[in-house]
């Protein structure tokens, strides 16, 4: 899988965190540290983000694997490697996620007021947080909510007025719809909406409330450390 296969494109499972990774080289040989992990990684070299963003369970592997690789026959090292590539990405992104339920009045058509989220812990060295919520038919994709310059501390947003300029102090932008704020999906048809989460290596992206969709899209992609998504499903008739 080459490094295009990594894209802020959304694509995931329902439920599912995405954190970017990519395999990039297979290689025998005893590990001597973590840092020889990134360079020349026995049987697998994952290549993340940022240093500071290896995961809870990927950091407990490394403890352990100088003993394992010894094992003549290795059963134990092919299943914690096993188990390690098959764990749910809401676990190896730290606590790093975005959740949307499927349920919230928000996503009927023409709601008046804004989805409620909640999220979870950022990774070191973020200095601010966003969001943009898409709408994905077939053919078709639509930015309907966009909201940036989030303060660290954010864990949740509460359901609000749909035209407001700003969340908890955050402005909000034109979203695709040519509408400041959030649109509901109304056309017939199946929606998948996803909410990318974004923890932002900025405090500012030094735009107004009402800039355009696609230059703070720009400007997230400027800025971002890490990338979590929530995906649910629905059907308008």
């Amino acid at each position: 899988m080459d490094q295009k296969a990594c894209s802020t494109t959304p694509a995931v499972q329902p439920g599912v965190v995405s954190v970017c990774s990519r395999i990039t080289s297979v290689q025998e040989g005893p590990l001597e540290s973590e840092s020889q992990l990134h360079q020349t990684a026995p049987y697998l070299r994952w290549v993340l983000p940022e240093p500071t963003e290896l995961p809870t369970v990927y950091t407990w592997f490394l403890q352990f694997w100088p003993k394992i690789v010894d094992m003549p026959f290795n059963p134990v090292g092919a299943l914690l490697l096993s188990t390690l590539l098959t764990l749910p990405t809401s676990v190896l992104a730290s606590g790093f996620e975005v959740a949307l339920s499927a349920k919230d009045p928000a996503l009927k058509c023409a709601s008046a007021l804004t989805p409620a989220l909640t999220f979870g812990q950022p990774p070191a060295g973020t200095k601010a947080l966003a969001l943009i919520m898409w709408d994905q038919q077939p053919g078709k994709l639509t930015g309907r909510w966009t909201v940036y310059d989030l303060p660290l501390g954010t864990r949740a947003l509460k359901s609000g007025p749909a035209g407001d300029s700003r969340v908890l102090g955050a402005p909000v932008a034109i979203n695709e719809a040519g509408q400041l704020g959030y649109t509901a999906p109304c056309s017939a048809g199946r929606h998948d909406i996803y909410i990318d989460f974004y923890a932002l290596d900025a405090k500012s992206l030094k735009l107004p409330a009402g800039a355009a969709l696609q230059t703070v899209h720009a400007a997230i992609k400027a800025h971002k450390i890490l990338e979590a998504k929530s995906h649910v499903t629905l059907f308008v008739k």
